[in-house]
């Protein structure tokens, strides 16, 4: 900064620091706020922004997260410092055969519908959807069917007449196909009755509005679940 022509001794020159000019002055600066580009801080100038950030210097309002009414996202919504705080969390159980019921495995999470995941636990058999607390028994083929811990042996049943839901998975809409008339109530996983009806030898039903997820057919001959998978 200091170059002299005739200098013979170059022991006093003196350098500009890095970004600057020999003048103190950003060589890049394209806000005009004194700052080099390069020394530049992003972040979101808002002190009542959640992610308000004291030490920037490149100031950026469109990058503040502002509090809001907490909801069930895994974000820190009302800037509490906590991730969905408030809300309800209920027991989730890992169904991997998606009969309705879970076995062991759970997690506690505010969502209202877990695919792969069921509000009913009990299931002593996860990977057959064949077995849980609602199955019907088979007599003497050593499986517990509805999980109630005992082998049922000895004593008939009487079976109606076979009850039949296809295609299962479905997209909302579903045949019911039936041998004799049936009252029949389509139930979601918290237990609330969706749909009162009935049905004789064939019906279609529609549910298009209901959302993805797991839900229960109980008529007069059982009770069957059934998947919703748009």
């Amino acid at each position: 900064c200091n170059f002299e022509i005739w200098a013979t001794d170059a022991g006093n020159c003196f350098y500009a620091e890095i970004y600057y000019d020999c003048n103190g002055a950003c060589l890049l600066d394209d806000d005009a706020d004194g700052v080099c580009n390069e020394l530049e801080v992003p972040g979101c100038s808002d002190s009542t922004a959640c992610n308000f950030n004291p030490s920037a210097t490149d100031l950026q309002i469109m990058d503040c997260i502002f509090p809001s009414v907490e909801v069930c996202n895994d974000l820190d919504d009302n800037c509490d410092g906590l991730v969905d705080d408030g809300l309800i969390l209920n027991w989730w159980f890992a169904d991997t055969d998606n009969d309705g019921f879970g076995g062991l495995d759970s997690m506690q999470s505010c969502q209202s519908v877990m695919l792969g995941w069921s509000l009913n636990n009990g299931d002593c058999d996860d990977q057959d959807s064949a077995i849980h607390p609602l199955a019907l028994e088979i007599l003497d083929n050593d499986v517990d069917e509805n999980c109630d811990g005992n082998i049922e042996v000895g004593i008939q049943y009487l079976h109606s007449a076979p009850l039949v839901i296809y295609p299962n998975p479905n997209k909302g809409e579903f045949v019911v196909r039936t041998e004799d008339p049936i009252y029949f109530e389509i139930i979601d996983q918290q237990g609330k009755v969706l749909v009162r009806d009935m049905a004789s030898k064939e019906k279609r039903v529609q549910l298009n509005t209901l959302s993805d997820g797991i839900y229960l057919f109980k008529s007069t001959k059982g009770i069957v679940s059934f998947v919703i998978q748009k």
